[in-house]
């Protein structure tokens, strides 16, 4: 029988139960056997396909898993677009930052008296960064910016219902440093 240019003659063996044989031209396959006719044609087949085209079967397995990467990817689009923080979060969250860094009071621990200065700090830094904050939505991610000496410096990130400002003495060298990020 001959396929794709090549040739091989199946014969059977009682002492194997089935059918073997060598294609010719491909001595690197070696010998194929197969318990029925059927089967030894398909084997057949398949070796001569897979050494015309070696790419073959892991291509039509790229296929597959390309779709199953591509919805991956659509549902990690998707979550991160429903959780993206909203300007109220980043104001939220960076005047938490600032309060607790700037001020020595505690909310914890503290007498009634440090318990209330500390609020009464965390409201005025939350009035000035509501003011000043500015955060520009990418539909994924959000970025809160402030205007320092005309210059716009990051100073928190939005990404899946978090967000994430930077350490307190990286938070007062943006704010008071010249240069740009």
């Amino acid at each position: 029988m001959k396929y794709r240019g090549y040739t091989c003659n199946p014969q059977y063996s009682e002492k194997e139960n089935g059918y073997y044989g060598i294609i010719e031209g491909l001595p690197d396959a070696g010998k194929i056997t197969a318990p029925t006719i059927d089967d030894f044609i398909r084997i057949y087949h398949q070796t001569v396909d897979d050494y015309l085209d070696p790419n073959n079967g892991s291509r039509a397995k790229k296929k597959g898993g390309g779709w199953v990467t591509l919805l991956l990817l659509i549902a990690i689009v998707a979550i991160a677009a429903m959780t993206c923080p909203d300007r109220e979060k980043h104001v939220s969250v960076l005047s938490e930052r600032i309060a607790h860094a700037l001020s020595d009071k505690s909310a914890d621990g503290g007498t009634f008296l440090d318990e209330l200065f500390y609020a009464a700090d965390k409201e005025m830094y939350k009035l000035s960064v509501d003011n000043n904050l500015h955060v520009d939505d990418f539909f994924i991610v959000s970025i809160g910016k402030v205007t320092v000496d005309g210059q716009s410096r990051p100073l928190t990130l939005g990404a899946f219902g978090h967000v994430f400002t930077m350490s307190v003495s990286e938070l007062k060298r943006r704010l008071n440093d010249n240069e740009p990020e």
